[in-house]
């Protein structure tokens, strides 16, 4: 039997990897620090002159977003103060989200912000 090929495998995998590394470059590396002269931003903007420290008992971990809420996880926290729903986003590594439970003592550190008329601690 007889085999044809059109092109070696090298050349298209290093063809491919070129490209891919010129796509990478030509992409912005670097974040744009968000606009707060004017008051626009995007998002729930985290105040740091705000922050508030929460403890208490996790009452309810929600990981399925809800409408008119940030994205992200919420637990909802029993404390001194009543029920607080603490964002505490997208970007938690697997082995906290894991940890996170009902029941759960927690001190949790964030700014307090009003969302379409409901309040959230974004942690």
């Amino acid at each position: 039997m007889r085999r044809c090929f059109t092109s070696k495998p090298t050349s298209l995998i290093a063809g491919l990897l070129t490209g891919m590394l010129v796509a990478i470059l030509a992409a912005p590396l670097s974040a744009q620090p968000a606009d707060t002269a004017n008051g626009q931003h995007f998002g729930p903007y985290y105040d740091r002159s705000h922050e508030v420290t929460i403890t208490g008992v996790v009452q309810e971990v929600v990981t399925k977003h809800v409408a008119g809420s940030p994205v992200g996880m919420h637990l909802l926290i029993s404390g001194q103060n009543g029920v607080v729903d603490a964002h505490v986003g997208t970007f938690l590594t697997k082995d906290v989200r894991e940890a996170l439970h009902m029941g759960l003592p927690i001190q949790i550190v964030g700014a307090m912000q009003d969302i379409r008329g409901k309040q959230y601690l974004m942690a």
